[in-house]
């Protein structure tokens, strides 16, 4: 991954030729973009706080883990979501209010990424200000997978001993993402019944280019804009397709780096001028958090005379 230090005016590369470059790649749409202030936080939040209750370290464990919480907010929240839900949508709804899943939040506005890597000054055990870009094109992209092959299902059709959302999703990621090109041949036609043609055929495409460059793909997924903070953000998804490697190590921040075009690595001295920057194009925390909830948090944490 090439590296790329933001330094003040006058360096080789300052602010202004970031902002630029990165407005350059938005322009694409083939770019994907995650910020991070230590690399741990490049593993998903289910990762870090399985980590955090000292469960023991096994992929079972962890699969177990999401599935339980999962359950847990189908039980105390369905009656808060929209009637109809795509799996991916139910769970993108349980990530984006605090609920540990395996999904990594990306997107494909820089400018957005960029706002939650410096909006809030780095802590004892941060290391830096890291913005990460990943090509969409190299890896596996899909736009909504789950439209169209898993069938949208009613919210309310969750009981306490029911959960048709969280299993179409547990089996998608437990069965299809963890084919590899040794497997992939054969077992890839079980998914028939779920997955298109068109989506199995890809999958396989991906999986031959993968053995051929032996350089692990990451998996990106858009779900349905049924979220406002998902189109605010202008959200995708990361989903690990494993969460250790073949030696029972913990895999997913280091296939993230080594998947990624680059880190640019922002020094503090230009943190304001970026802010001031991005306040300008309207990169607001009232505009990437559009909930009232969050309107009103951060109206309680700001200064009120500062905003008018």
């Amino acid at each position: 991954m090439n590296e790329r230090t933001v330094a003040k005016r006058g360096a080789d590369f300052d602010a202004d030729s970031f902002l630029n470059e990165l407005f350059q790649y938005q322009k694409t749409g083939s770019r994907v973009f995650r910020c991070y202030k230590k690399d741990k936080q490049l593993k998903p939040t289910l990762l870090r706080r399985y980590d955090e209750f000292g469960f023991d370290e096994n992929e079972h464990g962890m699969i177990a883990y999401e599935e339980t919480v999962l359950k847990l907010f189908s039980k105390y929240c369905s009656n808060d979501l929209p009637s109809i839900l795509t799996p991916l949508d139910f769970v993108a709804y349980a990530q984006h209010f605090g609920v540990p899943t395996r999904l990594i939040d990306w997107s494909f506005d820089p400018f957005c990424s960029l706002f939650f890597s410096i909006n809030r000054p780095l802590e004892a055990d941060d290391t830096g200000y890291y913005l990460a870009m990943a090509n969409i094109e190299t890896n596996m992209y899909f736009e909504n997978i789950f439209t169209g092959v898993f069938q949208p299902m009613l919210s309310q059709e969750v009981t306490r001993t029911n959960f048709p959302l969280i299993n179409e999703y547990v089996y998608f990621v437990q069965k299809v993402l963890s084919l590899d090109f040794n497997v992939a041949s054969e077992s890839i036609k079980t998914h028939q019944s779920k997955l298109s043609k068109d989506t199995l055929q890809r999958l396989k495409d991906y999986l031959d280019d993968e053995s051929t460059s032996r350089k692990h793909k990451l998996f990106f997924c858009t779900c349905n804009d049924s979220n406002t903070r998902i189109i605010a953000q202008s959200g995708l998804f990361q989903i690990p397709r494993s969460f250790i490697d073949a030696s029972g190590k913990d895999c997913i921040d280091q296939n993230v780096i080594e998947a990624c075009e680059t880190k640019y690595i922002i020094d503090k001295s230009v943190v304001e001028s970026l802010l001031e920057c991005l306040k300008k194009l309207g990169i607001t925390k009232p505009k990437l958090f559009p909930d009232i909830v969050s309107k009103c948090q951060f109206i309680f944490e700001s200064n009120p005379f500062d905003l008018l």
